[in-house]
């Protein structure tokens, strides 16, 4: 008993901010089964994607029972957690989707690590570019070819964040600028259609 006391009180190593963003990037970067692991409960998000930052921060050397993260860097953690735990909530998603979206945890946690302005200000590039593809998603049943490509283009604008973001957030505001070029497009294409077909019913009506 005294053993086992001594180990529970084993004082926690706790990650400098610079570690934590290493052990973020191996998780950014890890095999897709261990995000559906993450994403497994999306309304227990917060302590899964913990749990995996302190199993990837082993590859550091640290046992994943030892790490601490500092208060400041935890809660920064815990808000992206609540960030996806919200939109996951939110947001009529397939589960696809939300297993592409949820890559994005820990390229955004290290984005806020950096900025804590991303929880401020609607207006923060990565926080915009989430949002935009989040809304391409939402109610998205990929039922025809411009549909399809629409969640393609966020499939291939998560993949690219994945591969490419290390530190600078110029990735996020190019990932940005393109990625809604191509909404746009959709958007207006899909007005169109909408607006072609409702003629069609009313030369029908007539």
């Amino acid at each position: 008993r005294a053993h086992g006391a001594m180990r529970t009180t084993a004082p926690r190593t706790s990650l400098s901010q610079r570690e934590l963003v290493v052990a973020l990037t191996l998780l950014q970067i890890a095999a897709p089964e261990v995000h559906v692991e993450v994403l497994a409960s999306p309304d227990k998000l917060q302590a899964a994607f913990k749990q995996q930052i302190f199993l990837h921060a082993a590859q550091l050397g640290v046992a994943p029972e030892a790490v601490a993260i500092s208060d400041a860097d935890e809660n920064v953690v815990d808000l992206v957690g609540m960030l996806f735990e919200v939109i996951f909530r939110e947001s009529h998603l397939a589960t696809e989707q939300v297993h592409v979206l949820g890559r994005l945890m820990a390229p955004m946690a290290k984005v806020a690590l950096q900025d804590r302005k991303l929880f401020l200000q609607a207006t923060h590039s990565a926080r915009r570019l989430l949002n935009v593809l989040v809304e391409a998603c939402d109610g998205n049943p990929g039922e025809n070819d411009a549909q399809r490509l629409l969640l393609d283009k966020v499939k291939d604008t998560v993949q690219r964040l994945v591969a490419d973001f290390d530190e600078s957030q110029s990735v996020f505001r190019a990932a940005r600028t393109d990625f809604n070029d191509f909404y746009a497009r959709y958007r207006g294409e899909a007005e169109k259609a909408e607006r072609d077909e409702a003629v069609r019913e009313l030369v029908d009506l007539g």
